[in-house]
């Protein structure tokens, strides 16, 4: 996961297997912690090198497979409550926890940005994305109970 992640709001969070064959199967969530919970999600099988290139651009750092299940479903379970349903290819690539228990994790997330959903608009979000991201926060939480920000590309 990014050692970034609940600064920056959103982060690729990747889990990685040993397949017999020497290749990885690697399930990868793109999560917001603010609001959305899992906005993207695949599956797929890697080679060992690639499986390098991929923790190298994404700059992620090693955690423990519980905390990493006990991450994505908290996020899961914030957006859910809040009137989000992850992304439709999480079922699938979230089938690669198996038997991980998430108990066993000690770390404690915390969702949301100070105390609060923070809906992060994204350039790429189209303004009825985003019209219907609000128009959801409104109604669940009342037009104070939450933040947003338009974030600009960099």
């Amino acid at each position: 996961m990014p050692n970034d992640l609940f600064e920056t709001g959103v982060g690729m969070v990747v889990l990685a297997r040993a397949l017999p064959s020497g290749e990885l199967a690697l399930a990868a969530f793109l999560v917001d912690v603010y609001c959305l919970g899992v906005k993207d999600a695949f599956y797929y099988v890697v080679t060992p090198e690639q499986w390098v290139q991929f923790v190298q651009r994404f700059n992620l750092e090693k955690i423990h497979p519980s905390c990493l299940r006990k991450l994505v479903e908290g996020a899961v379970d914030y957006a859910r409550a809040l009137g989000f349903a992850p992304h439709p290819d999480y079922a699938g690539a979230a089938r690669l926890f198996g038997s991980i228990d998430p108990a066993a994790c000690p770390a404690r997330y915390t969702y949301g940005k100070d105390g609060k959903p923070l809906y992060l608009s994204r350039p790429e979000d189209s303004p009825a994305q985003s019209r219907h991201i609000l128009n959801t926060l409104t109604r669940r939480l009342g037009p104070k109970d939450f933040t947003s920000l338009r974030q600009s590309r960099t």
